[in-house]
């Protein structure tokens, strides 16, 4: 009975030594599988300019602008809890997060159940005829999918005032949710009724 008892401590010892083993290999296994994901994840990236590898990944990760961000009484953020994004322009000087703030509403509206599209462009490169193809292809995607587009115009500012007006009617009947990006006093550079 003695030995019996002594035999039954020594099963259990091995038994938990054999789940400490397991456990350990398994514990190998994700930090191998985690290093892996790690390594693929650098390669990846590995072209990018430091800025894009920096650039915040979650509305929670973005810094600075907690007046209009905060989750307590952020303006903007009751908005996109709600799935909303409202047509705004963004004013700043270069590499403040304008473009990063753009990609985050409009993912994390997306994943609060709404359905956004991003489209970004620049005034530089943009034209009339650029923008009326992205006019017809949102109401196509809205009218088939119910998927909204966000548009977002870099240096908007640089738009002459016949391309800005192109832009007024689809924002006011809500084909497109405007957000332009703009390192000038937007009340100089852009038409009042854009603004407004």
């Amino acid at each position: 009975s003695i030995s019996d008892t002594l035999e039954g401590e020594d099963s259990k010892s091995n038994s938990s030594l054999q789940t400490a083993s397991d456990s350990k290999k398994a514990k190998i296994a994700i930090a191998k599988n985690s290093d892996d994901y790690e390594f693929r994840w650098l390669q990846k990236i590995s072209h990018l300019p430091l800025s894009e590898k920096l650039r915040p990944k979650d509305i929670r990760e973005y810094v600075g602008q907690q007046h209009i961000l905060s989750q307590e009484d952020g303006t903007l953020f009751k908005y996109i809890k709600e799935g909303v994004i409202p047509s705004m322009i963004l004013w700043g000087p270069p590499g403040v997060g304008k473009t990063s703030l753009a990609r985050l509403l409009t993912r994390t509206a997306t994943n609060n159940g709404a359905t956004y599209q991003l489209v970004e462009t620049s005034a530089t490169k943009a034209n009339t005829q650029e923008l009326r193809s992205i006019f017809e292809k949102s109401k196509n995607d809205y009218h088939l999918t119910k998927r909204r587009t966000v548009l977002f115009i870099d240096e908007i500012h640089r738009f002459n005032k016949s391309q800005q007006d192109l832009l007024l009617p689809y924002v006011e009947n809500g084909d497109i949710v405007l957000i332009g990006a703009t390192t000038e006093n937007p009340s100089f550079q852009l038409n009042n009724a854009l603004i407004s």
